[in-house]
């Protein structure tokens, strides 16, 4: 009996530490309520289904970067132009139809194939902020002001923090962004080798067998991240009341703002919800700042997104990324009260 339980804890400590994390989390779901197990299961079926072209396509990008060579020649590609990059990374992060949890994958590929931290911090913070559909359903449950204003925020907080990242960047700091062990990071030999620009890899062996470990590589270690933070989503959407919302967010008062920043990171569940959601509470009387608080915070920092950049970044970063959002969503919430309300 003891040998069968050493060998048992000897297998488990040989799994990885968050798909043990994740087995102990659907254990405990099911010992609490078998039809909550069914649901979580379920959400989180449905969320991989719905990400998984963006996970197929950051496989795709990060092994295809390493096989033709080019993630060793897009930072020389951006050289001299950090500015207009940083720029068009909010802009472009600000439209594209990208969820929290969404690009993920997208930065991954972006990392691990060269691209400096300043354009793509602008493009992190920017893009799940705010999409031509995001817009166009903000427009039609608000209206045309607090639509734009939003959109607005989104490219201003990008390119802030995109600007400031890469003004630590250039005195030294945020060294070697990726945490060991992501495809990209200084402890892979494999990187390190200068390989020529070649668009057609396949002609060659080596580089197809790099395509597909690293392919592989990333994959896995997204999806184990993202399976993680979708079993906790389901149970945000279970059990997080959407009446304790609405109190917290009813108020006028002064701490409204920073009130709907700090609820905004575990309540915020998914953009195209929580727009609806925040408009019916707007109606009810609830702030327009608090409003526009509550959204900036919840798709940068929500529980889902955040555990998904700290498996992705060194500490460093992920501090950095949530401060952008907390004070980015602080101001603009204060900024459109003061203005516009």
């Amino acid at each position: 009996m003891t040998a069968a339980v050493g060998t048992l804890v000897q297998n488990a400590r040989k799994i990885d530490p968050v798909y043990l994390a994740l087995i102990a989390l659907l254990v405990a779901i099911g010992a609490f309520s078998t039809t909550q197990l069914l649901d979580s299961l379920q959400f989180l079926a449905m969320a991989m289904i719905s990400i998984s072209p963006f996970l197929l396509l950051s496989m795709v990008a990060a092994g295809g970067a390493q096989a033709t060579g080019l993630d060793q020649r897009i930072s020389g590609i951006v050289q001299g132009r950090t500015t207009m990059v940083i720029l068009g990374a909010a802009f472009f992060g600000s439209l594209a139809p990208l969820c929290s949890c969404g690009v993920i994958p997208l930065i991954a590929a972006l990392l691990a194939a060269g691209v400096p931290l300043g354009p793509v911090m602008a493009f992190w913070i920017s893009s799940p902020l705010m999409s031509i559909e995001k817009y166009l359903l903000a427009t039609a449950v608000f209206d045309v002001g607090f639509a734009t204003a939003y959109l607005v925020t989104a490219m201003i907080m990008g390119a802030i923090a995109g600007f400031v990242t890469q003004a630590i960047v250039t005195r030294g700091g945020f060294a070697d962004t990726l945490r060991a062990g992501v495809v990209g990071c200084c402890a892979s030999n494999a990187l390190k080798v200068d390989r020529p620009l070649l668009w057609k890899f396949w002609q060659e062996k080596d580089r197809v067998t790099l395509f597909r470990e690293t392919s592989l590589s990333s994959g896995a270690f997204l999806l184990k991240w993202l399976s993680l933070a979708f079993v906790i989503e389901s149970l945000m959407v279970a059990y997080l009341p959407p009446e304790y919302v609405g109190r917290v967010l009813g108020s006028g008062d002064w701490w409204t703002v920073p009130a709907s920043t700090a609820v905004g990171i575990p309540a915020y569940l998914n953009g195209f919800a929580a727009i609806p959601m925040v408009a019916r509470l707007v109606e009810m009387g609830a702030a327009p700042g608090a409003a526009l608080a509550f959204l900036t915070a919840g798709a940068v920092t929500s529980i889902p997104a955040a555990m998904g950049v700290f498996a992705l970044v060194r500490k460093s970063v992920f501090i950095a990324y949530i401060f952008f959002g907390v004070a980015g969503s602080l101001a603009a919430g204060y900024l459109y009260q003061g203005f516009f309300a």
